[in-house]
């Protein structure tokens, strides 16, 4: 599967792997990053802030269709806005995202694990679509 993030794109097999670049890859509090295992096919896009996430799941290319974002798995103790940044690293595309569609980082980590076995919308996660 292929992961654009702050650093590029590299391509990873294995769950573990996953978890340590999801993890790791940081500006300050922010991670960012397109999870694809082809350019024309779904994506799982994930937006971390310290340990909380933004998860967007495209079900095919993003121009296509205005995808799907998660409901009711706020993390406790969340702010009601929480700022992320894209895989550019800079503020000019940053965004806020009201706390109803955030999920604690793990939750982000456990649906990449799932998108990385099969190109699919992940079911540990309660999504509305847009």
């Amino acid at each position: 599967m292929h992961i654009d993030d702050f650093n590029g794109r590299t391509t990873v097999d294995d769950a573990a792997g996953l978890v340590v670049r999801l993890s790791t890859v940081r500006r300050g509090p922010y991670g960012t990053f397109i999870l694809s295992h082809n350019d024309d096919g779904p994506s799982l896009w994930v937006h971390v802030n310290r340990g909380v996430a933004y998860l967007h799941y495209f079900p095919e290319k993003a121009a296509v269709h205005p995808g799907f974002q998660p409901i009711g798995m706020t993390p406790s103790n969340c702010e009601e806005e929480v700022h992320f940044i894209q895989t550019n690293g800079d503020e000019s595309a940053s965004f806020d995202m009201w706390r109803g569609s955030l999920v604690p980082a793990a939750a982000a980590y456990n649906a990449a694990c799932e998108f990385l076995a099969a190109p699919e919308r992940p079911v540990c996660i309660n999504w509305t679509e847009l």
